[in-house]
């Protein structure tokens, strides 16, 4: 499996404290079968990031690590009016692995539909946004409302695991199975920000996945669509699947006729 968020390297933000801690982290997620692990500290472009330092700390644990699993570089962009032009400045800074996915997190003056027009920006020159789904970010029709349209005009969603498995209460949950069934959901990461915060650990979440959708949803959520992140490949998707599945009845909670 590959985790695309984990909060690994000591320092960088509030993930991991130290080293070893860190270490810990990355053999936790190798245990439970995580082969790949993206190491996305939480960063603003208002602030100062260090691409290379971060590839040398990333260079450290690895060395230690061995090859029982393999770290990427990557970031979170909390993502402000006031940094997108710094943004598209330099993507590759901020990219997982200096290609073209972006994971961003909208910060609570981004909630308005304008931001529509910056991820419109940012699919023309290239750039495909991943964004850190929570569920009370679509509490509202409205809200609801621009994350599909977000879908449809090229953005990709992450569930966090433990939401999905139930962890953060039954609301998460439903809402983060909701996207699923309605194929609005392309990758499910741990976010983990310690051995325990929640834990790096992504097994539990694929066999609750193969239980409930079947092996094939589980590979393309933990391994097919991060795999082609990783190398900025496209990722398989019907665009039509999504605008008809995603509807905002079972947004609400109504139940329709289930895919096999």
């Amino acid at each position: 499996m590959i985790d695309l968020s984990v909060h690994l390297l000591p320092g960088f933000d509030d993930g991991a404290a130290d080293e070893a801690e860190a270490l810990e982290m990355a053999r936790l997620a190798a245990a439970s079968g995580v082969r790949e692990i993206v190491a996305a500290p939480d960063v603003s472009p208002e602030f100062d990031f260090d691409p290379a330092e971060a590839a040398a700390a990333r260079a450290s644990l690895q060395e230690k690590l061995g090859e029982r699993v393999f770290l990427h570089g990557g970031t979170r962009v909390l993502l402000k009016w006031s940094n997108i032009e710094r943004v598209l400045e330099a993507p590759d800074r901020f990219t997982i692995n200096g290609r073209k996915y972006l994971h961003v997190k909208l910060a609570p003056e981004m909630r308005a539909a304008g931001v529509t027009k910056v991820f419109d920006r940012f699919v023309h020159v290239g750039l495909i946004p991943i964004i850190s789904y929570s569920h009370r970010a679509t509490a509202t029709g409205e809200a609801r409302a621009r994350l599909l349209r977000w879908i449809e005009i090229g953005c990709l969603i992450e569930l966090r695991a433990s939401a999905l498995l139930g962890w953060a209460g039954e609301g998460p949950q439903e809402a983060a199975a909701r996207l699923i069934d309605a194929d609005a959901a392309h990758f499910v990461a741990s976010r983990s920000r310690g051995p325990r915060r929640p834990p790096p650990t992504l097994i539990e979440a694929y066999r609750f996945i193969e239980a409930r959708w079947g092996v094939d949803c589980a590979r393309r959520l933990l391994i097919d669509n991060p795999w082609a992140v990783l190398w900025g490949q496209e990722i398989a998707r019907s665009a039509s699947r999504v605008r008809r599945s995603f509807s905002f009845t079972r947004m609400l909670g109504l139940r329709g006729t289930r895919r096999g």
